[in-house]
């Protein structure tokens, strides 16, 4: 059964270059402060650029780009 059908968001690191993604929940504190420092936060629309090595490079609604470790993306649920 895949996380859509369990009733959970996708990973962002499942989301595809070129997708838009709006993050729903980044699923634990500590995440949450990394992820702070990293310029992601719940709500934001993400736009996934290109991975990068063991990272996914994100730009936002203002255009800033952000690089995400995939150790990070891994546990953002993203819609």
């Amino acid at each position: 059964m895949n996380a859509a059908a369990r009733g959970r968001g996708r990973s962002l690191l499942e989301s595809r270059p070129g997708r838009t993604a709006t993050v729903e929940t980044i699923l634990f504190e500590c995440l949450r402060e990394r992820c702070d420092a990293l310029g992601i936060h719940e709500g934001d629309r993400l736009v996934v650029e290109t991975r990068e090595g063991e990272s996914i490079v994100l730009r936002t609604d203002d255009a800033h780009r952000l690089r995400c470790p995939a150790d990070v993306a891994r546990f953002v649920e993203v819609r």
